[in-house]
């Protein structure tokens, strides 16, 4: 009786394991645009267009900006003539402006008419008060009346008459850039400015002498101007 080995038992397959042939391997390749060669473009009758080539547009050309020169700024090539420059703050005044040395002289008049009238108010204070002490506020009280003092003159005799003692006595008076007689507003404008005009450290004063009209802040604020008395 001959022995048989034990059979080994039939293993069946999982059926949720799936064996899958593996996939060949593709070779990487960087394709480059093919360019057309000299005998292929002659048989053709346009070149092909590639995507990746960048594509030449036809553009209008436009015309190159020259730089300018300030000094050569307002000048024009032109056969015809061509009227002067004239700048923006230039104003059209139809009665000559009075000089400077005419404004100096009214304004120094005005100034020592104030300080006459300070000096006459000072006694008058001292006198009332003879014990008071003249330290170094009352003096600075002192020169805030004066300034004071010239405000209220200048207001009182601009806004209504018209015309202070000074410009009656330069021979000057009031009047718009339309050659007329300023209005009540006018002249109220014109003191407001003047107050400005000095209050910024005479700068707007001091502007007469580099403006193009020889007018000042306050001139050019309320819209009038100081010429001869005709």
């Amino acid at each position: 009786m001959e022995a048989t080995a034990p059979r080994a038992p039939d293993v069946e397959p999982d059926p949720l394991v799936v064996v899958r042939p593996r996939p060949k391997p593709r070779r990487k390749v960087i394709a480059f645009p093919r360019q057309a060669t000299a005998g292929e473009s002659l048989n053709r009758l346009a070149d092909p267009v590639f995507s990746e080539q960048p594509r030449i547009l036809d553009v209008p050309e436009e015309l190159e900006a020259y730089p300018t020169t300030p000094f050569l700024e307002g000048l024009q090539f032109d056969s015809a003539a061509q009227a002067p420059h004239v700048p923006n703050e230039h104003v059209e005044l139809p009665f000559k402006s009075a000089g400077v040395g005419q404004r100096v002289y009214a304004a120094l008049v005005d100034w020592i008419l104030v300080t006459v009238a300070g000096a006459v108010f000072a006694w008058i204070g001292h006198a009332m008060l003879p014990n008071i002490v003249l330290n170094k506020p009352a003096r600075m009280m002192a020169g805030l009346s004066l300034v004071l003092l010239w405000a209220v003159y200048q207001y009182l005799l601009l806004v209504y008459p018209g015309r202070t003692a000074g410009m009656k006595a330069a021979g000057i008076r009031l009047s718009d850039f339309k050659g007329q007689s300023p209005c009540l507003r006018r002249r109220r404008n014109r003191v407001l400015g003047l107050y400005l005009s000095t209050a910024s450290l005479a700068m707007g004063l001091l502007w007469a002498l580099v403006d193009v009209d020889n007018l000042c802040w306050h001139d050019r604020i309320s819209g009038t101007y100081l010429t001869r008395h005709e």
